[in-house]
This record gives C-alpha cells, sequence and structure tokens, in this order.
C-alpha cells in the first residue's frame, strides 16, 4: 500500500481510515458529489486530492 502523501488514488477503506468516517458516510458522501472516485475494472478508487479537498472544507471541485 502507498503512502497518502504520495498516493493518487486510495481505496475505499483507506478513506474511511484517513477521513475517520464509517463506509456508510463515504458513500454518502461519494453519492453527494463531495468526493470523488475513479473506477478501474470493478475496482473503486477515491482521488486524495478530492479527500484533502473535503478535509480542508472545500469539496470536490
Amino acid at each position: 500500500m502507498n503512502h497518502p502523501n504520495t498516493a493518487l488514488l486510495v481505496a475505499p477503506k483507506e478513506a474511511e481510515k484517513l477521513l475517520n468516517i464509517g463506509h456508510t458516510t463515504l458513500y454518502t458522501l461519494i453519492r453527494q458529489k463531495k468526493l470523488v472516485v475513479i473506477k478501474i475494472g470493478r475496482a473503486t478508487r477515491v482521488t486524495v486530492a478530492s479527500i484533502r479537498a473535503f478535509a480542508a472544507g472545500e469539496g470536490a471541485q
């Protein structure tokens, strides 16, 4: 696993840990377009940029 400071994308479980939130809250934020996800085949990844923007109070751009 890459360190979040260098990774561009993280798995949903890692995003939950970084934001200290649960599974339901993560997917609510994704549905509300406050976090950006990328699908790679069947894998879902959350962009670190959107996690940082959300944590800074900016939301997804």
